[in-house]
């Protein structure tokens, strides 16, 4: 099995950390040079349990568009024609990314032109690149969807990460309430007590979502109860065994543009298919007056 990872941040590193030892693992972005990473992958816990596999390939991705994959997985944003040019050696391979954000979905689809393609919603949060440390909560598990879900069961190692399948779209419903959580909280500048005053427009953000994604791709739309949402925003750093906050600020501010794109691509379905969200452009409009971090594309 050979498994191209596109991306080296921490979710691709912990990937690639848990892939099963028979599978051949590559990281590739557009300025990596060949060579091999030292990986510095563990679990967040009192004794840190590292990965079993050390050290992983790297590649450009104009050399990683020269050989023959099985599956192809992006953790980062892929322009199209980097993406063409990737898949044109390996007819054969499976595509997938770790998206949650429907017009990435949506260009993912186009992009497999036939071929099994699916989505991840990695279930764990992770920091750091030199040394990575990532935490997956109790219930939560890695899903896979769609119909790329097969081969990347055999590429990841099922004892290193809790792997589940998924409908097809459910990782779009996944990211409905954390990620209108992040946006809250972008808004009230990380201010995770001001951000749980504000829970009721959270809730709201959510039914409205929700429903759109609904009508756009089926499945249940997510829920949320403002209480419930107030309490996790407060009692967050109880249950994490890092400092949240700092994640949030880094993390999320980093990636602030593509929270941007989650809600336009909800206000859009919603206006689409007659499903109004409001609150959702509302909340899009006043973190459209901040300029974000932008994020590279890979």
């Amino acid at each position: 099995m050979k498994l191209l990872l596109v991306g080296r941040g921490p979710v691709a590193q912990v990937l690639a950390a848990s892939a099963r030892r028979t599978t051949d693992v590559v990281l590739a972005t557009r300025d990596d040079a060949p060579g091999t990473l030292a990986l510095d992958v563990a679990r967040h816990r009192r004794r840190p349990r590292r990965s079993g596999r050390t050290t992983v390939l790297t590649l450009p991705l104009a050399e990683a568009a020269a050989r023959e994959w099985d599956v192809v997985l992006t953790t980062a944003p892929v322009d199209a024609t980097a993406l063409e040019s990737l898949l044109a050696a390996s007819p054969r391979a499976a595509l997938a990314s770790v998206t949650q954000v429907p017009s990435e979905a949506d260009a993912l689809a186009h992009a497999a032109d036939g071929r099994p393609w699916g989505l991840v919603a990695p279930g764990f949060l992770a920091q750091g690149r030199d040394a990575v440390r990532w935490w997956q909560p109790g219930g939560a598990g890695v899903g896979l969807a769609g119909e790329a879900a097969d081969m990347l069961r055999e590429a990841l190692d099922p004892h290193r990460l809790r792997l589940k399948d998924v409908p097809a779209f459910a990782p779009l419903h996944a990211a409905v309430v954390p990620m209108a959580t992040v946006a809250m909280l972008e808004r009230h500048g990380w201010d995770r007590r001001r951000a749980a005053a504000d829970a009721r427009r959270v809730v709201a953000v959510v039914r409205e979502s929700g429903e759109a994604l609904a009508a756009a791709y089926g499945g249940t739309p997510a829920r949320a109860a403002a209480p419930v949402v107030a309490s996790v925003l407060r009692l967050l750093h109880r249950v994490t065994p890092f400092d949240v906050d700092a994640y949030a600020r880094d993390h999320f501010g980093r990636h602030a543009a593509q929270t941007r794109t989650l809600l336009g691509d909800w206000v859009r379905l919603g206006e689409c298919f007659d499903r109004p969200a409001l609150r959702t452009a509302e909340l899009l409009a006043e973190l459209s007056a901040v300029t974000p971090r932008s994020a590279a594309t890979v």
